[in-house]
């Protein structure tokens, strides 16, 4: 496991968020993450995973594991990009 948190500490992120659903989603699913890329979108300021390599426990294989990671990747950007639509309609204070 502390392998795992240096790991963490290597990547840059723009949200402090990711590094913590990727250890929730490697302790439900049984993944080994060995290597994230990162890039920054052009629409809203977060950093999104745009690749993930692991070593998969269990019988499915990588493909499947692929796919279902790809899945939950998707209801991650969703859940950012509701997020970002949420604070763009929020009222800013005046400062």
């Amino acid at each position: 496991m502390q392998a795992q948190v240096e790991k963490f500490k290597l990547i840059k992120l723009g949200i402090e968020e990711i590094p913590e659903y990727i250890r929730s989603l490697q302790e439900q699913t049984g993944q080994d993450v060995e290597t994230i890329s990162f890039h920054q979108t052009e629409l809203i300021d977060v950093v999104t995973p745009v690749e993930i390599v692991f070593r998969r426990r269990g019988e499915k294989s990588r493909a499947d594991a692929l796919i279902d990671l790809a899945r939950k990747m998707d209801m991650l950007t969703e859940a950012v990009t509701l997020a970002a639509t949420h604070l763009q309609a929020t009222p800013r204070s005046p400062e």
